[in-house]
């Protein structure tokens, strides 16, 4: 009895520590959305006029943004995706450990295509 009592709070650490990670994830979006989502697309002549000093309406401005912290856009990006493929190994591996004590043997493959789209694939052995 108190060896499935200390499993489960270790699983229940386990899965906790997954849920940290894709909200670490959320607020990683939640802070790009808030900074570089505006309504119309950036224009990129409006953000060379803003460079080069010229006053620009505030769609300008958002455009100058999107193009000066590009960078910081693609890095927001990298840094969800980390969070998010650590958490899906993280799972995949409770998983795996899960039926391995119950008894059954199945392998979970994830595929990430090119196109950053998710296939799983399922084996039964």
């Amino acid at each position: 009895m108190e060896a499935n009592v200390m499993e489960v709070n270790k699983l229940k650490r386990e899965v906790e520590d997954v849920i940290c990670e894709l909200e670490k994830a959320m607020v990683v979006l939640n802070h790009w959305t808030n900074e570089y989502s505006f309504h119309d697309k950036p224009d990129p002549r409006a953000a060379i006029r803003v460079g080069e000093g010229q006053k620009e309406d505030k769609h300008g401005e958002q455009s100058a943004l999107w193009y000066y912290d590009y960078t910081t856009i693609t890095q927001f990006i990298n840094i969800v995706g980390d969070y998010v493929y650590d958490s899906i190994e993280q799972l995949k591996e409770l998983a795996f450990n899960q039926r391995r004590k119950d008894g059954m043997q199945l392998i979970d493959e994830m595929d990430i295509g090119n196109n950053n789209e998710f296939t799983a694939t399922r084996e039964v052995l």
